[in-house]
């Protein structure tokens, strides 16, 4: 979720092609194995007619990652779906020859802006943004809690907590983990948790650190 993607279609009309860029935003639609494709622009192509069978292209990591399946018949919502290159293959065996693993992409920490960016997206979670991150902070380890300054503006204060995160090895994963223990899977906290992921690298629980309890 929250990687931006290209692809070409061929509606009536447009004998050359379209290109249409949207975000995927998770799964869902009639099949269980379907991923949804929001637009990212208010002008531009939609996913129509013409598109079925589009390679989706993520260029950050420049490969293939789907093929288009359907859209909404609403042309201004701008949704669309996409099976997934890894289900394809399993659908037709003979595509999995073509199918390679995601590459690694270096690991940079976020810049000042895209803290910035995730310090907003955790202000539109009610359950956060009502005390200015101080309930969040308080769930996270000692470490991390200690390296936060308090500052009386909410978005700076959530930026400073954010880069407190970055700055302790498992701080993104415990950020994480808090996020989603306070807020639960709303679509507020799915956002801000598709921003996390987006800017920090090792936003996922897999490392051990990030495991530990509150009073670390």
């Amino acid at each position: 979720a929250g990687r931006r993607v290209a692809l070409v279609g061929y509606p009536r009309g447009s004998p050359a092609g379209l290109i249409a860029t949207a975000q995927v935003t998770g799964r869902g639609g009639a099949c269980p194995d379907w991923v949804q494709l929001d637009g990212l622009r208010t002008t531009g192509a939609p996913v129509e007619r013409g598109f079925s069978g589009a390679a989706v292209w993520d260029p950050a990591d420049r490969r293939v990652i789907g093929l288009v399946t359907a859209a909404l018949t609403d042309r201004a919502a701008k949704v669309a779906w996409m099976l997934p290159v890894e289900a394809a293959a399993q659908l037709w065996p003979p595509l999995a020859r073509a199918v390679r693993p995601p590459s690694a992409a270096p690991c940079a920490p976020p810049s000042t802006e895209d803290q910035y960016q995730l310090a907003d997206a955790l202000l539109d979670v009610p359950q956060i943004g009502h005390d200015s991150g101080r309930l969040l902070r308080a769930q996270l380890p000692a470490p991390i809690r200690r390296g936060a300054p308090d500052h009386p503006w909410p978005r700076q204060q959530l930026q400073g907590l954010v880069q407190a995160c970055v700055d302790r090895p498992g701080g993104c994963a415990a950020l994480r983990a808090a996020v989603l223990a306070l807020g639960g899977e709303t679509r507020s906290v799915l956002d801000a948790v598709a921003v996390l992921d987006r800017i920090c690298c090792a936003a996922h629980p897999a490392d051990p650190a990030a495991t530990g309890s509150a009073d670390d």
